[in-house]
């Protein structure tokens, strides 16, 4: 997505040169592809090394930016930022992805439903009930209970054990407001990594990160 393009949706005004841009991030963890954002002048040592070449930003840190950035000038980062998370989320469900690839000795129960996009490893147990969803990751013998839920671009390592009614990947709580109190969505573009070994209990939910990911390790 075209700089340009973000700041029509903004109807803001841009400097710079048109980046093209796959995704948003924060300052320190940002790629020259992503959009990165600066709310406050605290985090102008962040700004001026970050790698990122396109910025949504307030004017008392234009100084701040690192040489040849493109930025987005806001009256309120915060909020320009919820509203530019929308641009980016994803479809949950993308039909005109490869079906998906189930492993060997993989046992896929009839009323559970994996989406296209999933890549399921070897030896996977996955119980009824339980969804897969688009682009997931599912490594070797792991074994998934009845009625897990796994939300796109989630990624589940090997030897994992998912018990019944747990649910990974879902949104967190976070909103952005207008100055008359109203709430605006920040939507949650990043996914869950549970690596190799890890057991989850039975209810448990785990959001995924805004923008990167939520990782689970043993």
């Amino acid at each position: 997505m075209l700089l340009s393009a973000i700041a029509l949706h903004l109807n803001l005004p841009f400097t710079g040169s048109d980046v093209e841009l796959d995704s948003m991030n924060e300052l320190a963890l940002s790629s020259p592809s992503q959009l990165a954002f600066a709310v406050h002048k605290k985090y102008f040592a962040e700004l001026e090394s970050s790698k990122a070449k396109a910025f949504l930003i307030p004017h008392d840190l234009i100084a701040h930016l690192p040489q040849n950035s493109s930025y987005i000038l806001c009256d309120d980062v915060s909020l320009s930022m919820a509203y530019t998370t929308k641009l980016f989320h994803k479809k949950p469900i993308e039909p005109e992805l490869p079906r998906p690839v189930i492993g060997k000795n993989s046992i896929v129960d009839a009323l559970a439903r994996v989406e296209n996009g999933a890549v399921v490893g070897d030896d996977v147990i996955i119980m009824a009930g339980a969804y897969i969803g688009t682009n997931v990751r599912i490594g070797d013998d792991t074994i998934i209970y009845p009625n897990v839920t796994i939300y796109r671009d989630c990624v589940i390592g090997n030897e994992c054990i998912i018990h019944s009614g747990t649910v990974i990947g879902a949104d967190g709580f976070g909103f952005s407001h207008t100055k008359s109190g109203e709430h605006i969505k920040i939507y949650q573009n990043g996914n869950v990594i549970i690596e190799d070994c890890v057991e989850i209990g039975a209810n448990c939910a785990i959001d995924r990160a805004v923008f990167n990911a939520t990782i689970i390790r043993h």
